[in-house]
């Protein structure tokens, strides 16, 4: 064992001189085979540590005791070619012939240094790196602050530009559709007191501002839709009212607006017509829906609307035979201002679907359609049944 052991053990007597060393000892320090014996042990030591080991190696022989060394301290050895090795050591004492020894396993820890050496380097790089790191997410956490209230201070600005939008919305409504009513109702007055021999001419003009002052009355009324929906100030009320009384008043409505040729049929797959919901928020959305629906479709063509109710659903559809909906274009239908792209030649605000998408919602219902272009498209309002 003494000879195979890869720890160095030295046997030094009472007056330091070393009696025994293993190959493990003579290859660490540098010596050859026999080169210890009879060596001072403290040559092993550096030159400027000698005198100071020499004393505590008498006092430690005075009494003798099994000691740890190194553990916690830098002890420094001495190679035979003058170089420095780090070390721990282990001493053992014990009477031999009546003569004391001392056996010292000495281990070099040099690759153990290096390796803290390196770890401590390491932690000092990761501290600084941890530190700048640190000082980076507080300026990044600083600049997020000031990006959140700056976000915080252009949301209120928006919101104050929403509610000056809408209430502008609102009065601009209000204030434009007397004055168009006015025009409206005296334009049937010419038309019905002016002279006769001239009325071909007279219906045609009248006609002709009816239509735009419909028109115009129904942007405002879209205008006015979008500002009440927006303000939060519509008012659902359920109430019991029959289906089929709504859709005549509905045809009667849309009537002027059918394009020659064009046919409104009506479908009601209900045992009672009698059914629970807002009417007025119904009527604004199947008037939008037919409105487009007519407007969207060619002369000669039927619009479809339809009414179901299955499990305690009320369903409404509207089917048009007209230009249908590119499919890039369905994702946007229902936001505001949106037109598809194969219907920029025809009039409209692009306001009408979202205000029924906006109703729809109110009802805690939906909206739905399914179109091909060319082929034409269904909207289905389905809305609960309390």
């Amino acid at each position: 064992v003494f000879e195979t052991v890869l720890e160095g053990i030295l046997v030094v007597n009472r007056e330091g001189r070393i009696m025994l060393a293993n190959p493990a000892a003579e290859k660490l320090f540098g010596y050859p085979v026999n080169g210890l014996t009879n060596t001072s042990i403290e040559e092993l030591i550096p030159q400027a540590l000698r005198g100071i080991h020499k004393e505590k190696r008498s006092g430690y022989m005075m009494n003798p005791s099994p000691r740890p060394m190194g553990k916690g301290l830098d002890l420094v050895a001495q190679r035979k070619d003058g170089t420095l090795l780090p070390v721990e050591i282990s001493l053992n004492s014990s009477m031999v012939n009546g003569e004391l020894l001392v056996a010292a396993m000495v281990t070099d820890i040099s690759f153990r240094k290096e390796t803290e050496k390196a770890l401590r380097k390491s932690e000092e790089i990761l501290t600084a790196y941890a530190a700048d790191l640190e000082k980076k997410v507080q300026e990044a956490t600083e600049k997020l602050r000031e990006t959140i209230l700056r976000l915080e201070e252009a949301l209120l600005k928006e919101q104050e530009l929403n509610s000056l939008k809408s209430r502008f919305v609102s009065i601009a409504s209000h204030e434009f559709r007397t004055p168009l009513s006015i025009i409206r109702g005296s334009s049937v007055l010419i038309e019905k007191y002016l002279n006769p021999f001239r009325q071909g001419k007279i219906e045609s003009h009248t006609s002709r501002i009816i239509k735009s002052v419909d028109h115009l009355i129904t942007i405002l009324n879209d205008f006015l839709s979008l500002g009440k929906l927006e303000e939060q100030k519509v008012e659902v009320v359920h109430r019991l009212f029959d289906l089929k009384d709504l859709f005549q008043h509905l045809e009667e409505e849309v009537s002027p607006l059918l394009k020659s040729e064009q046919r409104l049929k009506i479908k009601i797959a209900l045992e009672n017509p009698v059914v629970t919901g807002d009417r007025k928020a119904l009527h604004i959305m199947i008037l939008n829906l037919l409105s487009n629906a007519i407007k969207y479709s060619p002369a000669h063509s039927v619009i479809l609307l339809e009414a179901a109710c299955a499990n305690n659903m009320l369903m409404i559809n509207v089917t048009d035979h007209g230009i249908g909906i590119p499919e890039d274009d369905k994702k946007y239908l229902a936001d505001r201002f949106f037109r598809a792209t194969n219907a920029s030649g025809i009039q409209g605000t692009g306001l009408g679907l979202n205000i029924v998408k906006r109703y729809a919602d109110l009802l805690q219902g939906n909206l739905s359609f399914v179109s091909k272009v060319g082929v034409g498209s269904t909207f289905t309002i389905t809305v609960p049944q309390f």
